[in-house]
């Protein structure tokens, strides 16, 4: 049986040889069910140093964001990730963003309904100090 290589990494697309087979009903040349999820599996755990991010704090993320020669850049508070299970609400980004580049245009997304609700009612155009964040994880 011919084994079918399979292949992750940057920028990469997965590569896996699949083809309609005769009574596999998969189309995967007959190998046994789940062979290119493990060769992918493999493979993966092979380049697994090549997906490591430097970790960085909110207050070392903003100036190297600044420092790079890019558009666009995108930071992300990955430990507050509601994608992740957390409650999304943390404070720490926009205040690194504060902090060292308040002139620079950005979007940040933080899930606080109380300061939502108080904005919509204060109307547009209007100006006003409030707490932001950090009221469902107060960590």
């Amino acid at each position: 049986m011919q084994r079918h290589r399979a292949g992750i990494g940057r920028g990469d697309a997965v590569r896996c040889a699949y083809g309609r087979s005769r009574g596999t009903g998969a189309g995967n040349g007959g190998r046994r069910p789940g062979a290119a999820a493990q060769d992918i599996l493999e493979e993966m755990w092979q380049r697994r140093r090549a997906f490591e991010l430097d970790a960085l704090t909110a207050d070392e993320a903003v100036p190297a964001a600044l420092r790079m020669d890019a558009k666009t850049v995108l930071l992300i508070d990955a430990p507050d990730s509601i994608g992740g299970g957390a409650a999304g609400d943390s404070p720490t980004l926009l205040a690194a963003i504060l902090k060292h580049a308040p002139d620079v245009p950005c979007a940040i997304s933080i899930y606080d309904p109380h300061a939502a609700k108080r904005a919509f009612d204060l109307g547009e155009g209007a100006e006003a100090e409030f707490s932001i964040g950090a009221w469902l994880d107060t960590r």
